[in-house]
């Protein structure tokens, strides 16, 4: 395998793991079941135009959630079950396909890292009405104006742990590289269970195992 595209795919994956693999607990905000379509940005400017790669695709159903986010090597998806805490991230590599098991972070270890500060205003997103709030992260200097959605659960989301509803417009920072979500479309619609199924032709793996996979990747 190319060393460029090998560093890539590790790149890749060390993200999706960060963004989708949180803690999450049930709470009390409404629950939801259909399509939310997350816009995202890299970098400071924030003005590129989109592309395939640069969406996010959430499927709810009451305590399920499927995930996809669309990156230059291929769509990766991301299952959870809320109450049980149990994730898998699906990914199709080296002519196979993995259910990598995914080991959240505990949800006090999260919270540790964001303050909030409830703020007056509201601006539309995807058709909502969305609440300002002040979040200040641990690790950056300046509190970021955030959105959220107080009608609809966080639990669709791993992002911004603690808000009190569904982060609609919101800031995260992996590895130094800054990102951007915006919420661009909410669809109530019907989802079919087996959408957060695991096809039976993926093989079941734990994060360890699949990184030392990818070791055992000579570069060419």
């Amino acid at each position: 395998m190319n060393r460029t595209v090998l560093y890539s795919l590790i790149g890749c994956i060390c993200i999706l793991f960060f963004v989708s693999s949180c803690a999450t607990t049930k709470s009390k905000n409404k629950s939801f079941e259909g399509k939310l379509v997350y816009e995202l940005f890299i970098g400071e400017e924030a003005k590129q135009p989109l592309d395939s790669a640069k969406f996010q695709i959430i499927y709810a159903k009451d305590s399920l959630v499927r995930t996809e986010n669309f990156t230059p090597l291929g769509k990766q998806v991301f299952i959870k079950h809320i109450p049980k805490n149990k994730a898998y991230t699906l990914i199709d590599m080296f002519g196979d396909k993995y259910a990598i098991q995914s080991v959240p972070d505990s949800l006090d270890k999260l919270n540790e890292k964001y303050n909030f500060d409830y703020k007056s205003g509201k601006k539309n997103i995807a058709g909502r009405k969305a609440n300002r709030v002040l979040v200040k992260i641990i690790d950056q200097p300046e509190p970021i104006e955030m959105y959220y959605i107080k009608d609809i659960s966080h639990d669709y989301s791993s992002a911004i742990p603690g808000l009190n509803g569904l982060p609609a417009e919101y800031t995260i920072f992996v590895k130094g590289e800054k990102l951007q979500y915006k919420l661009v479309a909410i669809e109530e619609k019907i989802i079919p269970l087996d959408t957060f199924g695991i096809p039976s032709d993926y093989i079941k793996i734990s994060v360890t195992d699949f990184m030392d996979l990818i070791k055992e990747e000579k570069p060419e």
